[in-house]
C-alpha cells in the first residue's frame, strides 16, 4: 500500500503543483464548475468537479466544498463505480516535498468551517479508473458521513489544463 501512495505522489505531485500555483481549475478565479448546489439533510454541497483522465493515467481526483448547517459530522467514505478504490486524501509537506496520503477517519465538518477540497489540498482520490472519465460528462459519487447521512451526486468531469502565461 505504501508503494501505491508513493506512485500516486509521483504521478500527481506535478499536476497538483500546477493546480496550486498556476492551474486552471474551478478553484481558479477564471473557471466555474457547472455543478448545481445540492442542499440536503443539513449539508450543502457546492462546486464539485472531477478531473478528466489524463491519457492512460490510472487515477484521478474529485473536489468540491461541503458546508454543514447543523452541529458537526465527518465525511468518512466516498464511492463511485468509475474507480476500483476511492480514498479521502490530503497533501502534506514532508521534508520540503509535497506528498499525498489517505486521511484516517475522514474529513471533519463543523458549521463554522466548511470542508474545501481542491487540488493541492484535501481531495477524493479515484484509484484504478474503470473507464475513460472524459471531460464534459458526469460521474456518480456517493458521500458517506459518520452520522449515517448518505448523499449521491452527479459530478461534472472537467479538463485539467494549465493556464498559459
Amino acid at each position: 500500500m505504501k508503494i501505491l501512495y508513493f506512485v500516486c505522489a509521483i504521478l500527481f505531485a506535478p499536476i497538483s503543483a500546477l493546480a496550486m500555483n498556476h492551474g486552471h481549475s474551478p478553484s481558479h478565479p477564471g473557471m466555474q464548475s457547472p455543478f448545481q448546489t445540492v442542499e440536503q439533510e443539513g449539508l450543502v454541497l457546492e462546486k464539485f468537479w472531477a478531473r478528466a483522465r489524463i491519457g492512460m493515467a490510472p487515477n484521478s481526483a474529485a473536489y468540491g466544498r461541503i458546508r454543514i448547517t447543523d452541529d458537526e459530522d465527518r465525511l468518512v467514505e466516498a464511492r463511485t463505480p468509475v474507480a476500483t478504490t476511492v480514498e479521502l486524501h490530503e497533501h502534506i509537506k514532508d521534508n520540503g516535498v509535497m506528498r499525498m496520503r489517505e486521511v484516517e477517519g475522514g474529513f471533519h465538518l463543523t458549521s463554522s468551517t466548511p470542508l474545501q477540497m481542491k487540488p493541492g489540498g484535501y481531495h477524493i482520490m479515484l484509484l484504478g479508473l474503470t473507464g475513460t472519465l472524459e471531460a464534459n460528462t458526469t460521474m456518480p459519487l456517493e458521500l458517506v458521513f459518520k452520522s449515517g447521512r448518505i448523499l449521491t451526486i452527479d459530478v461534472p468531469v472537467l479538463d485539467f489544463k494549465p493556464m498559459k502565461h
